[in-house]
């Protein structure tokens, strides 16, 4: 299975957080006294999900970060490879040259590329938006959600652990805060000749609550067979420099994994996401093993009407296979040294 969050919208803007900011630092801090009295072996910490991104804090939580320098040349050939093997590619071909809804693709992007903000967003959209619609020529039945949320209450955060091997204590870091992503897509690949169809009321049931519905849309006996472990989360950034995102949309897609449900009895050991703004995007996979191992690309840059192709066929690619496999392809594509 393979999850899809993307498209932004227009939003209103929001009223005075600070209010339920005190009021959430000061459960918080109420609720970690009562879980250190309860659990004097760990070493506990609280931090909202939105400031839980420096290298410190990944230490503590035992990620280990790693960006590779990534052969865009190597990579879109790899890729073109991997779909062409998939089966996928002649379909993306025909799309590609025929499709009427193509011709906006090189409008949007040599129209608004170069204004701030709205022009990266558009061409965001415009570039998701395809993916979506050759999911659908290639009868993988996708799922839209909107607004897909969750507020991460203080006194109900998300729990990560880690013991060092020269610690006498558990490190425990709580995580509370708003988790918002714009849309999503569940895009099947595996299996999808066994599996019911999720029917209009499956696809209804992802756009209500995320840690609900999700979580047992995900865990229904009907679709295990279709790996857990093959998440894509697309999160988007327009407001700043995109590598200025990548902590946080690294701590976002380990939350998502912790909660969904994915936890001692049913663990998650790899995710695939991925950070854009339309002109740039950043690719990348996190493996839970001895340590949550976090790979991610160097930024490729969106100019011409080709690099927008390879994008689309990078993104669509990324929605087809487990982050494991995708890693593979990374490490096949690396600048030589």
């Amino acid at each position: 299975m393979s999850v899809l969050v993307m498209f932004p919208t227009l939003r209103e803007p929001s009223p005075d957080p600070t209010p339920k900011l005190l009021r959430d630092f000061e459960l918080s801090v109420k609720f970690v006294q009562e879980y250190q009295e309860k659990h004097p072996e760990e070493d506990v910490k609280v931090m909202r999900i939105s400031s839980a991104i420096d290298e410190d804090k990944f230490e503590r939580m035992n990620v280990k970060r790693q960006a590779i320098s990534i052969d865009r040349k190597s990579f879109i050939a790899n890729v073109d490879g991997e779909l062409e093997r998939q089966g996928f590619k002649e379909t993306l071909r025909k799309y590609w040259a025929k499709h009427p809804h193509v011709r906006s693709l090189e409008l949007t992007l040599f129209t608004w590329r170069k204004k701030p903000n709205g022009g990266n967003q558009a061409t965001f959209d415009c570039t998701l938006m395809h993916v979506l619609f050759t999911y659908l020529e290639l009868g993988l039945d996708p799922i839209w959600s909107t607004e897909i949320k969750h507020e991460v209450e203080p006194l109900e955060p998300i729990r990560i652990t880690h013991k060092p091997v020269d610690s006498e204590k558990t490190l425990t870091t709580l995580l509370y805060g708003l988790i918002y992503v714009e849309q999503g897509v569940l895009a099947q690949i595996q299996h999808r000749g066994s599996r019911t169809p999720y029917g209009e009321a499956g696809r209804r049931a992802l756009s209500c609550a995320f840690r609900t519905e999700l979580g047992q849309l995900v865990h229904n006996p009907a679709y295990r067979p279709l790996l857990v472990n093959e998440f894509f989360l697309v999160f988007s950034e327009y407001q700043n420099p995109i590598q200025d995102a990548v902590g946080l949309s690294i701590i976002k897609a380990m939350a998502i994994m912790q909660m969904t449900g994915f936890g001692p009895s049913h663990r998650t050991t790899s995710i695939t996401w991925v950070l854009g703004n339309g002109l740039e995007w950043i690719f990348g996979v996190i493996i839970d093993s001895d340590k949550k191992y976090v790979y991610h690309t160097n930024i490729f840059k969106v100019d011409t009407l080709q690099d927008y192709e390879e994008m689309y066929s990078v993104l669509l690619y990324c929605g087809t296979v487990s982050p494991k496999k995708l890693l593979e392809v990374f490490q096949a594509s690396l600048t030589a040294a």
